[in-house]
């Protein structure tokens, strides 16, 4: 079988000359003096607040775990775990697509 991109005098073609090379897309803008281990210090701040004022709300006897089987196939833990995890690669793409610029 012969090779398409082989060229008569053995050199091979330019496969990729006729596609636009597109920059890569930023997504996160991080500013002058804000970088990950901000963001990472921001989330546990986050984290341990809302387990503080959750802790003051829903005393330690009222607090159950959801049981396993909720999150079985059509179950209401599932229906709203899939719902979250949908729509919020949905709004990533949306937010991508907004702020893709060629």
């Amino acid at each position: 079988m012969e090779d398409p991109l082989l060229l008569g005098d053995g050199s091979y073609r330019d496969a990729f000359r006729n596609f636009r090379v597109i920059p890569p897309v930023k997504i996160m803008d991080y500013k002058e003096n804000w970088d990950a281990w901000d963001s990472y210090t921001w989330w546990w701040i986050y984290l341990l607040l809302f387990e503080w004022i959750g802790g003051k709300i829903v005393p330690t006897h009222s607090r159950k775990p959801i049981q396993s089987k909720s999150f079985r196939y059509r179950r209401w833990g599932w229906v709203v775990f899939h719902f979250i995890v949908i729509t919020t690669i949905f709004l990533a793409g949306v937010y991508t697509g907004w702020n893709l610029k060629m």
